[in-house]
């Protein structure tokens, strides 16, 4: 998961850089599984990344965008319910 925080676009900004040393780490051949996440969703009034933005960037990259607030407890099982989902789907392609 690659979680940035929506209401600082400076956190957003190095979501790339993020994915790119993660990406570093597997064996040859290998590729890891990601999904964008926006934190602090319930913070609309201090929001600086909106999420068309997000999801625009997480589209290029193939992978999926989720907002949540883990304050609020929203979308949190989710998130990890779509990793799971994508984790186990190319562990069955790979079989």
């Amino acid at each position: 998961m690659l979680v940035f925080d929506v209401t600082q676009q400076r956190s957003f900004s190095q979501v790339g850089e993020w994915r790119d040393s993660l990406r570093a780490f597997p064996k040859e051949g290998e590729d890891i599984p990601f999904v964008l996440v926006g934190n602090k969703a319930d913070k609309e009034w201090g929001r600086e990344v909106q999420w068309s933005e997000a999801q625009t960037w997480a589209r290029s990259h193939n992978m999926p965008y989720i907002e949540v607030s883990a304050r609020q407890g929203t979308n949190v099982q989710v998130v990890f319910e779509e990793a799971a989902r994508i984790a186990l789907k190319r562990r069955l392609v790979q079989s």
